[in-house]
């Protein structure tokens, strides 16, 4: 992975990566795509034991007083 993911949630049968944009009022495309890319590089990463599941997301966060 050469870019970070802002939050990785390890759970029971299943891996949530989750990407925040600051200032925005939705996720933008890019933004799906990037953490939709996060995804992929955690599924196709070498390991020795199967997956579990991964549940890619994208949020906005707006600023105060936006």
């Amino acid at each position: 992975m050469g870019l970070r993911a802002d939050a990785v949630l390890l759970l029971p049968g299943c891996i949530v990566i989750l990407e925040f944009k600051v200032g925005e009022k939705q996720a933008p495309p890019a933004a799906r795509n990037q953490v939709w890319e996060y995804a992929l590089d955690t599924k196709n990463f070498p390991r020795t034991q199967p997956l579990p599941a991964h549940h890619p997301r994208a949020g906005a966060h707006a600023m105060a007083g936006e």
